[in-house]
């Protein structure tokens, strides 16, 4: 289970250092969300061979404002379908909690994105 994983993450690894060459900044940069919009700064998994893994950077790659980020979403992304625990590192209290069933909705919250009601 271990080998899968690693070719898992080491093909999407290589996907995102050939993506570099043949996209530009601006492409990649409209498609990123904002740091300040994501709700975790860590996203954790215990499979059922109590293993933990880091998956945070494997979920913040795939990211698009709109998503709606839960178990099932983040099965997906990972391939990892025997977590039995999933927790998240909160940004704002900076406490690690369990990844709540109802998921995030990823909402473009930032000044700069031209929602004008939290500029103001």
């Amino acid at each position: 289970m271990e080998y899968l994983i690693w070719a898992y993450r080491y093909v999407f690894w290589c996907k995102r250092k050939f993506q570099k060459y043949f996209t530009t900044d601006d492409t990649l940069s409209d498609t990123r969300v904002n740091v300040s919009d994501i709700p975790w700064l860590l996203i954790n998994v215990v499979t059922s061979d109590n293993q933990l893994f880091s998956l945070t950077e494997e979920v913040n790659e795939t990211l698009k404002y709109g998503d709606l980020v839960d178990i099932v979403y983040l099965e997906e992304v990972t391939g990892i379908t025997d977590g039995i625990k999933w927790t998240y590192l909160d940004s704002v209290e900076l406490v690690e909690k369990d990844f709540p069933s109802e998921g995030f909705l990823i909402e473009n919250d930032s000044i700069g994105s031209g929602n004008k009601e939290k500029a103001e």
